[in-house]
């Protein structure tokens, strides 16, 4: 870790606080995946796309999956499909996969899962999920740091119930009630009182 908050977020919630307005990351909740002296990759959970996952990768036999809603993860690399799961045999990960919290990963190589979708020769973990991503959210070394001084995020221990949420139209608020304290009252109105 470089310098700020001294220790890695990865695994934690980001949940912007009500004076972000960046249209980006507007009551935004992220799931920080990598977390370094190099900076942070991470994920917008509440930005879901029209998109099906059937549309991306072909011929999906599982139709539960093959409707998953695909989501918007940020405003770098767009283009590219990256996926979040809780439950894929190890077999269909690739190095680059991360864990930032136990048994949830970040899978960077959309064909393993593909894979995986296609031949199902290994069923996944009980309750599994698949989140896919289009986009990511990145920031530069330190400058994670700088924003939560700046008070433009609060952290969140990780929650699979946020992160897994079905209803994640109304996540912002889930989130910061799950924070407690004053950002009760700020899932309540949309304020962050003045604590001066």
């Amino acid at each position: 870790m470089g310098k700020g908050r001294g220790k890695s977020l990865s695994g934690f919630l980001l949940i912007a606080e009500p004076n972000l307005y960046d249209p980006n990351f507007y009551h935004g909740v992220i799931l920080i995946v990598q977390h370094d002296e190099e900076g942070a990759l991470g994920f917008v959970l509440n930005r879901q796309l029209d998109n099906k996952l059937i549309e991306v990768i072909k011929d999906i036999q599982d139709p539960h999956i093959a409707q998953q809603k695909v989501y918007w993860g940020g405003p770098l690399h767009e283009h590219l499909l990256f996926v979040l799961h809780n439950g894929i045999p190890k077999k269909y990960r690739s190095i680059e996969s991360l864990e930032p919290v136990k048994d949830v990963i970040f899978e960077p190589d959309h064909h393993l899962i593909k894979s995986y979708l296609h031949d199902k020769t290994e069923e996944a973990n009980p309750g599994f999920t698949l989140l896919p991503f289009a986009g990511c959210a990145v920031w530069a070394p330190e400058q994670l740091e700088k924003e939560i001084e700046e008070q433009l995020w609060t952290t969140l221990a990780f929650d699979k119930d946020i992160v897994f949420s079905d209803n994640k139209k109304d996540l912002w608020r889930a989130a910061l009630i799950k924070k407690g304290g004053i950002y009760g009252v700020v899932a309540a109105t949309g304020y962050k009182p003045s604590l001066n």
